[in-house]
């Protein structure tokens, strides 16, 4: 899901080209996939999820090459377009936002994003949303939030990065899962105001840091 509000012309836009069409490059042939857009509104490259052939990769980076910034940020429709409970039953889901951030109803975009994971975890399906910051400013607020509340995490590129080391990052950390499903226990200890509140996966060189108070 890339960001193509006025705020992303220029280099930001062209890092999120740069790193989608690395991201296609690495899907495998089993996957499914989209590439949503968002500014004043939210488009889809496909009226639904599609296999991920030659043919489908190639019609998607045209789409991405037509990509032009304008207009405003209306992230609240991308999020209800990209985090739709209805997926296959027998996939896991992984939503990848591209932007600067620079929106506003920040709470009301973790609440949904929540509320997706949440969905899907009921139906025994896993569900995780990551974010990835570009540009030399980025509201860190939201995407750290966003990440958080979708169990992933957030990956940043500034104006003087390569995005598409960071796609292979994402890749690389999405493919290495070491824990999932974790829960704490303290034995012995009132433990008090931990955050985050759901753990997240334990994923390959991305350390785990939980926060809390005890008594």
């Amino acid at each position: 899901v890339v960001d193509v509000s006025g705020s992303m012309n220029g280099v930001p836009l062209n890092m999120c080209k740069d790193a989608m069409r690395e991201a296609l490059s690495q899907i495998r042939a089993d996957d499914t996939f989209n590439v949503l857009t968002f500014a004043g509104q939210t488009k889809k490259a496909f009226a639904t999820p599609r296999r991920a052939s030659e043919h489908n990769i190639q019609e998607a980076i045209a789409t991405i090459d037509r990509l032009r910034a304008g207009g405003g940020t209306m992230m609240a429709n991308a999020i209800r377009e990209a985090l739709n409970p209805d997926t296959e039953t027998e996939r896991e889901r992984y939503v990848f936002f591209m932007t600067d951030g620079y929106v506003g109803n920040e709470k009301q975009i973790f609440s949904r994003t929540q509320n997706f994971i949440t969905t899907l975890e009921e139906r025994g399906q896993k569900a995780r949303v990551f974010g990835f910051g570009v540009g030399s400013s980025v509201n860190r607020h939201l995407l750290n939030g966003l990440s958080e509340a979708g169990q992933g995490i957030t990956f940043y590129a500034s104006t003087r990065q390569d995005p598409a080391q960071g796609v292979r990052e994402f890749f690389r950390t999405l493919e290495q899962p070491f824990l999932s499903n974790i829960s704490l226990e303290f034995e012995g200890l009132a433990i008090a105001d931990m955050e985050p509140q759901v753990i997240p996966d334990l994923l390959a060189g991305r350390p785990l840091e939980i926060l809390g108070r005890f008594e």
